[in-house]
């Protein structure tokens, strides 16, 4: 007998004393009880999902804004390659496996010897209320097919009677680079990417139809899906990370040795903040503001700098490695 796709390698194999239930102990931590007669899955039992073989987490560690289930309020981060898993550090608990992007059921091709590319998790954020998740996934090649890199953005809308987030709007191909970056507005429901085709692009959700009511009494809501708003650039230079004021009237953009800072509701420029790196190859990593004053951190691998926004001044720098 085959029991096929059970989710991940298998790493243990079990049978109940009374021979009726197979116990398989996937290496994605999770335990699959199948019927010996009929072969098909009885129960899953999940606990938090460590990526075999790969020491990266490209999402990071994103906290809920509200709680997802009655009782918890889990963080976000990447279980399997295709996958974001909600846990609740709390309880120790897993809440919810995430199948962001669904896996090839075949990932070789004898024929051409080359194995078909996972989809990878690599961003996620949630909206200031926690309705909304956004996610992108990205698709590398596989060797030698010729294929084209493959790149989605999802709009996920949490669902209060099942208690997941739903797939509501899936844009393929937001960016004609790889995206780089991914933040949600503090206050509204806005989301911007950016993009090593230094593009960036700001997305709003529909605005709320009129709420009815059924024959019952129950309140319909309109469906409501996302679209971008707005495009902007500067001066070609590709973006690697993005970030909103903790008001949502500014949003920086990293790119190279200079953070620009915009509005994100015209999508206009305001100013921009040049950086004067040490190293030659240098790039600003990473810009991020400080809560309750007027500061901007800029990280660089080799060096750190803090600017005051209200004048426009560099306050502080450092010189040190950074790793992250």
């Amino acid at each position: 007998r085959f029991v096929p796709r059970v989710g991940a390698p298998i790493k243990t194999c079990t049978v109940s004393p009374d021979g009726r239930v197979f116990a398989l102990g996937l290496l994605n931590n999770t335990v699959k009880l199948v019927d010996a007669t009929s072969n098909h899955s009885k129960r899953l039992i999940r606990a938090f999902t460590h990526m075999h073989g790969s020491a990266s987490v490209p999402v990071g560690i994103v906290a809920a804004p509200r709680a997802t289930v009655p009782g918890a309020r889990p963080v976000a981060t990447n279980g399997m390659p295709n996958t974001l898993q909600l846990y609740d550090a709390a309880a120790d608990r897993l809440v919810d496996e995430l199948e962001v992007a669904p896996p090839n059921a075949v990932r070789r091709d004898v024929r051409r010897g080359w194995l078909l590319p996972v989809a990878r998790v690599e961003h996620a954020a949630f909206t200031s209320d926690g309705l909304w998740l956004v996610t992108v996934d990205q698709r590398a090649p596989g060797r030698g097919s010729g294929a084209e890199p493959e790149c989605s953005l999802k709009f996920w809308l949490y669902s209060d009677a099942t208690q997941r987030y739903e797939l509501n709007t899936r844009v393929d191909g937001p960016h004609a680079g790889r995206v780089t970056a991914l933040a949600c507005h503090p206050r509204t429901h806005m989301a911007v990417t950016a993009s090593e085709d230094a593009r960036f692009k700001t997305w709003v959700a529909a605005p709320q139809a009129s709420i009815q009511r059924s024959a019952s009494g129950r309140l319909l809501y309109p469906p409501r899906t996302w679209h971008c708003r707005a495009e902007g650039y500067y001066r070609g230079l590709a973006f690697s990370s993005a970030s909103f004021s903790p008001d949502g009237t500014v949003l920086a953009l990293a790119s190279r040795r200079v953070v620009s800072l915009w509005d994100p509701a015209a999508a206009a420029l305001r100013f921009a903040l040049a950086h004067p790196l040490p190293a030659k190859d240098d790039a600003v990593r990473s810009a991020l503001f400080v809560h309750g004053c007027p500061l901007l951190v800029v990280v660089a691998p080799s060096a750190l700098f803090v600017w005051n926004l209200v004048s426009r001044s560099l306050w502080w720098s450092y010189r040190a490695h950074f790793t992250h």
